[in-house]
């Protein structure tokens, strides 16, 4: 699926792990769909005919654990959790933690109307030892503006021309979304603590994956970063709603993965 540009992060060394801070800090900033996430500008897109158009069917409310590791020497778990409520508005619950060392979580609520995600909060937070940050997004889709708040920046902002921005997590949600249609769009516009990016995406076609919740069929699609060394990859199960059931990062020979462990669909609910 939450893996929106990051600049690279402390570089300094765990003397317990041999791990670098910033290894630990990358993962709570691309473990949700950002999953990780997508952290830079799209270059190109090319989206294959293989894609075989599913029957539409509404978003279904849903539990889900990810086992994740980053190289062979850290290993965490994830959950994520799809929540609707009476009034039409949907919750998407992110968290991750990693040997006691760091954590993540992340929030997003929004409205789906025909199959377009109308973004209105956002919120993240992750820590790594005694080093935490945190960020908000307060979106006002009428005036089409949004406020922007973090550790080091405050501002409010106009939405770009005709675009629909989404978060780091509600973008999986848009992406599902247009595989069930059959149609991934030109471009996306994304926004986090860093202002406005422009994603392209690019579909590799079908590949089935084997995770421990079992043997997916799927449909692969990739983000080429601008730093040839970044290679993202996400791949989304149709028969789980288009959930996706394995992320990858390759960053600079370090590589961070999340497998689907476990999926629960779940009853519709108040936040």
């Amino acid at each position: 699926m939450h893996m929106p540009s990051v600049s690279r992060t402390d570089s300094q060394t765990d003397s317990l792990t041999g791990l670098k801070i910033g290894s630990l800090t990358g993962l709570a900033k691309r473990a949700s769909f950002s999953f990780t996430k997508l952290t830079t500008l799209l270059a190109a897109a090319t989206v294959l005919s293989s894609v075989v158009t599913a029957p539409a069917h509404a978003l279904t409310p849903y539990s889900a654990q990810y086992r994740f590791s980053i190289g062979s020497k850290v290993n965490g778990q994830a959950t994520r959790q799809l929540m609707s409520t009476p009034s039409g508005q949907w919750h998407y619950q992110f968290n991750a933690s990693v040997l006691g060392m760091a954590s993540a979580s992340e929030s997003s609520d929004f409205q789906l109307s025909k199959g377009m995600v109308i973004s209105q909060q956002h919120q993240r937070q992750f820590k790594v030892l005694l080093k935490s940050r945190k960020s908000s997004i307060a979106f006002q889709p009428a005036s089409r503006t949004l406020a922007l708040q973090s550790d080091k920046r405050q501002e409010t902002l106009n939405y770009p021309e005709s675009a629909q921005p989404l978060d780091e997590l509600n973008l999986e949600i848009q992406l599902r979304e247009d595989l069930k249609a059959g149609k991934l769009k030109d471009r996306y516009v994304l926004v986090n603590d860093k202002g406005f990016q422009n994603l392209i995406i690019v579909n590799e076609g079908k590949a089935t994956v084997k995770t421990p919740a079992g043997s997916f069929e799927t449909i692969c699609l990739r983000r080429v970063h601008d730093d040839p060394t970044r290679i993202t990859r996400f791949w989304f199960a149709p028969s789980l709603d288009y959930l996706p059931v394995q992320v990858r990062q390759d960053d600079d020979g370090m590589r961070y993965q999340l497998m689907l462990n476990r999926y629960q669909p779940t009853a519709s609910a108040s936040k």
